[in-house]
């Protein structure tokens, strides 16, 4: 008798046998899951097996859903949670772009953990399921949303923040970004991203591009940035500080 799961589906290992002799399983049967796609997969492992050549074996089952009606058609791996960012949606409607071609990226506690792709190229969709494979890191949802699909798709981790040191932080250098938490902060009157801001205001705004400075940072920051004890902060000053 072959071992079975709590769901009863024939408990498989990474090349598809079963725990009797010279038994395989593969798709729905096993507890690999049932999609067609990883059906497949494991049908040419089980094969590769039998005829004793080499291979990877089956590492996992990353969920997976289509759709194909006529021309159009869209893929789906992985899991819809956390945030959506969407990609060419924007583009709806511009004899430039194709209406029926857009991507909404899941991002998660930082990781892209879905990713849904309406009428891509057979290039494009063998890349989806890597994309969810190997997790990448996306800190700024702005950055993510301003790539184009494919730059995406070429290069998952082309937005992954660096490894960091003891005492370092993630800070944003994006000027478009820095302007835009800026003008939050500006006084009534200076709106645009280059007049002052209020010296008490700035640990809450760097704090906002990235900043973890303990109250001692702040109080050096502030010194070092309003160091003509005016009370305010002017944005040429700050983007110059902040960037070097």
């Amino acid at each position: 008798m072959c071992s079975r799961s709590r769901s009863l589906r024939l408990q498989v290992d990474g090349y598809c046998r079963t725990s009797a002799e010279d038994v395989f399983a593969i798709g729905d049967v096993t507890q690999a899951g049932g999609h067609v796609d990883s059906a497949r997969k494991m049908a040419d492992i089980a094969a590769k097996v039998l005829t004793e050549e080499e291979g990877d074996g089956f590492d996992g089952n990353i969920p997976y859903v289509y759709s194909r009606i006529l021309d159009l058609g869209w893929k789906f791996y992985g899991r819809a949670a956390g945030e959506v960012v969407t990609i060419g949606l924007e583009e709806l409607g511009e004899e430039k772009a194709d209406p029926s071609t857009f991507a909404a990226f899941y991002v998660e506690d930082g990781v892209i953990v879905g990713v849904f792709l309406e009428k891509g190229s057979d290039e494009q969709n063998a890349k989806l399921e890597r994309v969810i494979r190997e997790k990448p890191r996306v800190l700024n949802f702005k950055k993510l949303a301003k790539k184009s699909i494919d730059e995406i798709l070429d290069d998952p981790h082309l937005l992954t923040p660096p490894v960091l040191g003891m005492g370092e932080f993630h800070a944003e250098d994006d000027e478009e970004m820095i302007q835009s938490v800026w003008s939050k902060f500006e006084e009534d009157g200076e709106k645009g991203g280059r007049g002052t801001v209020r010296v008490e205001l700035m640990g809450e705004l760097m704090a906002l591009l990235g900043a973890d400075f303990d109250d001692a940072e702040v109080v050096d920051a502030c010194t070092a940035l309003d160091d003509r004890k005016l009370g305010v902060v002017r944005y040429n000053h700050f983007i110059s500080w902040w960037t070097n």
